[in-house]
């Protein structure tokens, strides 16, 4: 939902978000590509059981105008899937970079460290 500066709001997902049919259950506002605008995680449900966990976390990254395309290959390793109920972003390696823990229901959580960027070596 877009605000207009006075209060009012219009829904403008289809412009700024690409379609997916994922089961979501969180998404966090994580400024994972360190451009100075917030890009969109999200955790997804497989099975509210929690007897599958093959839902995929999602990155979705801010073009800097307030439209997201989906990016996860270019962020997170292959296989990366669970049944997400949580995403946490801080500094847990203190590097001084964020790094992403995943909370999955019924499978493994992850704990996803950021990795240097070539200009860093």
């Amino acid at each position: 939902m877009i605000n207009d500066g006075r209060g009012f709001f219009t829904d403008e997902t289809a412009q700024r978000l690409p379609e997916d049919r994922d089961n979501s259950f969180d998404g966090d506002f994580v400024d994972i590509d360190e451009d100075g605008d917030p890009d969109i995680i999200t955790a997804n449900l497989d099975d509210i059981s929690g007897r599958r966990f093959n839902a995929p976390y999602r990155v979705y990254v801010n073009n800097g105008q307030g439209a997201f395309e989906e990016s996860t290959k270019g962020v997170f390793p292959d296989g990366v899937t669970g049944n997400g109920l949580d995403i946490e972003a801080a500094d847990f390696s203190g590097d001084g970079r964020i790094d992403l823990y995943l909370a999955s229901r019924g499978g493994p959580d992850r704990l996803l460290f950021t990795r240097p960027s070539h200009a860093d070596d």
